[in-house]
Formats: structure tokens, sequence, C-alpha cells
């Protein structure tokens, strides 16, 4: 997998190199590539389309991962920061599955989940 990423990230490079549509986008505009692609997703999971659902969940991560580097090359983010966040965020939030506690239904699970994220946001009140 780490070489489809590799092969992706330098697909999406040559593309904010090397197209002039892509070099006249803000980020903002990307966002609005990121509702139609995700809106496309939504579309091809209910019509139970898995043909097209893995081009359009494609087109949908290929949106993501342009807005990120395109935030990078204006200095707000670093999209390896942003990646190691939200994969400390997700073990942190979920001791059911990378810890000690135990969670026997979704509901378990997302009570977790919950209250660990209402920690997180008390500490920074």
């Amino acid at each position: 997998m780490n070489n489809s990423i590799d092969i992706l990230n330098g697909t999406i490079e040559e593309t904010i190199n090397k197209c002039h549509w892509t070099k006249n986008q803000s980020p903002l505009d990307i966002t609005n590539s990121i509702n139609e692609e995700l809106n496309e997703v939504i579309e091809e999971i209910k019509k139970g389309d898995n043909n097209n659902l893995e081009e359009e969940v494609g087109d949908l991560l290929f949106t993501v991962i342009l807005l990120g580097k395109l935030l990078e090359k204006e200095g707000k983010i670093s999209l390896i920061k942003t990646i190691q966040r939200v994969n400390d965020k997700i073990i942190k939030r979920s001791p059911h599955v990378f810890g000690d506690k135990v969670a026997t239904s979704p509901e378990e699970a997302l009570a977790i989940w919950n209250a660990i994220k209402y920690s997180e946001y008390k500490k920074t009140k």
C-alpha cells in the first residue's frame, strides 16, 4: 500500500505543478470539489454499485489529499503531521480497540469515544 500512496503523491504533485486548472484553485475551491466527490460516493453507496464506488472513493481520496497538499504549500499545515495527528487521535479515542477498555456494542464504543473527546475539549477550555 505504501507504494500506491507514493505513486498517488507523485501524481498529485505533478498535477499541482503542471495542471493550469489546479494551479488556479484555492483550498476553498477544492472544498467544493470535495463536496461534489462526497455526494458521488454517497450516491454509489445508495445504488449499491461497487464498480463505480471504488472509482468515486478514489476521486474523493485524491481531492482530499490535493487539498492537504495545497494547504501545505501555503504553509498552513503539514500533511505528514496531519496524518500523524489523526492516527494518534484514533488510537487515543479508541482504547476499546488499542487498549484495555471493553465495548460490547456500537453504542458502548461510541460512548467511550465521546467521553474521551469531551474530556479533551474540557481541558482546552
